[in-house]
């Protein structure tokens, strides 16, 4: 329990600097002088940190999932003291590519461990454990940046980021490797290529899955990611009541997680994700065509609807991505997915910031990128995605035929519970 506990703690503080990422970019942007569409190539540049993170997460399949931990612990808090002295727009971007490397490192591993770990039936649980605590490191990043720190101090966010590096000596002693991984070591399995993901009997499911995370992913960056923007910036919302709107939706959101847990046990990862990633979109996009003059209550509302959504969605898109694999390739899907997001958040950025300038405006281009993506992305998902639930881990992921080198899914085993 003691290492569960640890494992969560290493996720919240990930995305408590993530959580900063989302909410600087009004700070970022007076900070540099950069325009809506500036503001929008620099996050788009930024994202290029998800390719550190894809090698990193494929070397986790060779080296082990204890590795790749301590390692971010380790340069995580670097980049984060290179962002908060960051001189220049140059030198800011290359710390933040960095930060973004060993953030989404940290969030594609832990799950892994955690799914790898958990006691069979429990997964939804303990997944989401990590969606609760994901979510409070998140908000305690967006509180503390933006109504605690503000323009004038937002560097010293980071500086304080950089904090958990005195916690290395203990997590050396208390981080150890999964049994899973220590079995496909043994076994002759932990070196893999990066694209044995996509050799039978992993072809469908690997391939689909990651065209439609990659449309989908852009649809929920999108819709998502420019709300502490709009509010401040085409709103004319201070940043404390943002931080107030921002603060109260992730609350009411919060009844996401359990929502998520009972529904991927009961009903499915399949309904679980499609639920969730719809209100997700749908609720963000509405955000961005809610007037000031329908009041606070109004721009809630909506903001709540798509933090459910997104818990929803989270849970059930961690379980798809860490039962659809074997463990030799669990951390290798993983960095594939991490790719997808590099993908989505590039090109969704680059795109907005083309169809700002040819709409008139962020908010008319981030709906129609986001339900252009969105659509296609949930069809795919449905038509390539095979149910998981009620499986065993090892059922799941096909880790016998892995193990055996079978071309054909195996007879899956349904007997824990659901």
């Amino acid at each position: 329990m003691r290492r569960t506990w640890a494992l969560l703690a290493l996720a919240a503080w990930a995305f408590m600097l993530m959580g900063y990422e989302g909410v600087q970019r009004p700070f970022v942007a007076e900070s540099f002088g950069l325009d809506d569409a500036g503001i929008a190539r620099l996050v788009g540049v930024v994202q290029l940190g998800v390719l550190g993170a894809f090698f990193l997460l494929w070397r986790a399949d060779h080296l082990g999932r204890r590795w790749l931990m301590l390692l971010s612990l380790a340069l995580l808090p670097l980049a984060a003291l290179a962002t908060a002295w960051a001189p220049g727009l140059i030198w800011f971007a290359a710390a933040q590519i960095a930060t973004g490397a060993f953030t989404r490192s940290l969030f594609g591993i832990v799950p892994v461990v955690l799914s790898e770990e958990a006691p069979e039936g429990k997964r939804p649980r303990v997944q989401a454990w990590f969606g609760l605590v994901s979510n409070l490191g998140a908000q305690a990043g967006m509180l503390l940046m933006m109504a605690v720190l503000g323009q004038e101090h937002w560097r010293t966010g980071w500086l304080i980021g950089a904090l958990p590096l005195l916690a290395l000596p203990l997590a050396y002693r208390g981080l150890g490797e999964t049994a899973r991984f220590e079995r496909a070591r043994d076994q002759g399995r932990a070196q893999v290529r990066l694209w044995d993901v996509f050799h039978a009997p992993y072809t469908r499911r690997a391939s689909g899955l990651i065209v439609a995370s990659t449309l989908r992913g852009a649809a929920v960056m999108a819709s998502l990611s420019w709300t502490a923007y709009h509010g401040i910036s085409n709103l004319g919302l201070s940043g404390r009541t943002v931080a107030g709107l921002s603060f109260a939706a992730t609350v009411a959101g919060l009844l996401g997680v359990p929502l998520a847990a009972r529904l991927a046990r009961t009903w499915g990862r399949r309904p679980t994700v499609v639920l969730g990633s719809a209100l997700t979109v749908f609720g963000g996009v509405t955000y961005y065509h809610v007037p000031l003059e329908a009041g606070l209550p109004a721009l809630l509302a909506v903001l709540i609807v798509s933090r459910i959504g997104l818990n929803i969605f989270n849970v059930g898109d961690r379980l798809v991505d860490t039962e659809l694999f074997p463990t030799h390739l669990r951390a290798t899907w993983t960095a594939w997915g991490r790719l997808g997001d590099t993908v989505s958040g590039v090109g969704s950025n680059l795109l907005l910031a083309v169809l700002a300038d040819a709409m008139g405006g962020l908010v008319w281009a981030i709906g129609a990128l986001s339900i252009a993506c969105f659509v296609p992305a949930t069809l795919l998902f449905l038509w390539v995605v095979p149910e998981t639930r009620g499986l065993d881990l090892d059922s799941a992921s096909l880790e016998d035929a892995a193990a055996t080198g079978a071309v054909e899914p195996v007879e899956p085993r349904r007997d824990v519970p659901r």
